[in-house]
């Protein structure tokens, strides 16, 4: 999910005026508010112009803090994690199948976005 606060960050991190960044890559002052105060996803390219601009990926702007802590019961997991020896509750369970959910969306929309800029065939 893209996270409009890390754009706000980003200005202030670098000390960058938001007149400097309109100026210098020629981004209407209505879309860059719109950006960050969250109302609107910039398309990819403008992403990359952003991420571009500020020398840091375009992943940077996506919360990727959805990590799974483990079990309560602390399951044995084999070294290919395709084995889980033990009981892991209910709950602990819809917690992980949650946390895959909200990860695959956003490698899906990371994919979408890496799509659009591959050039088009012939």
């Amino acid at each position: 999910m893209f996270v409009a606060e890390k754009m706000k960050c980003l200005f202030e991190e670098n000390k960058v005026s938001q007149a400097q960044f309109l100026r210098e890559t020629n981004t209407s002052k209505s879309k860059l508010f719109s950006w960050i105060s969250g109302k609107s996803i910039p398309s990819a390219n403008n992403l990359e112009l952003v991420a571009d601009y500020f020398d840091v990926s375009m992943d940077y702007f996506f919360d990727r803090k959805d990590r799974f802590s483990g079990t309560k019961n602390n399951p044995d997991v084999g070294n290919s994690g395709n084995k889980v020896r033990g009981s892991i509750p209910l709950t602990e369970h819809e917690k992980e199948v949650d946390g895959l959910n909200k990860l695959l969306a956003e490698k899906e929309r990371t994919i979408q976005i890496l799509m659009s800029q591959l050039p088009a065939k012939k």
